[in-house]
């Protein structure tokens, strides 16, 4: 999974040189479930130290009907926003919808073949 993430960021960022915030939302599971969370975190803040961006602080989600709330801050707050999980399928289109200057990288699920 981070290196298919990488690779994404790394395509946005070629497509525009004005990354300088990255926001991701969690699900439920928190910045530090050793999940898939905690994986997207470490990745764009990894990603933001080598590309010269800026990782800002997770917004966790602590209840699924905040999802919302959260992508809209998130969107005011950061150039491109990373979600990892189907929990945000629903409000997704949405936010997507009414930020539509924003980038957004919704890594629903991965492999391991």
């Amino acid at each position: 999974m981070l290196d298919v993430l990488l690779n994404h960021l790394t395509e946005i960022h070629l497509l525009t040189t004005r990354i300088k915030k990255i926001g991701v939302v969690t699900d439920e599971g928190g910045a530090k479930d050793k999940s898939f969370n905690q994986s997207n975190v470490e990745t764009v803040k990894a990603w933001a130290e080598k590309n010269g961006g800026k990782a800002l602080n997770p917004i966790e989600t602590k209840n699924q009907s905040d999802i919302a709330a959260n992508l809209q801050n998130a969107a005011k707050a950061s150039d491109v926003i990373s979600l990892a999980g189907f929990y945000f399928e629903k409000e997704l289109p949405k936010v997507a919808d009414s930020f539509a200057d924003k980038k957004i990288h919704f890594h629903r699920w991965c492999s391991s073949k």
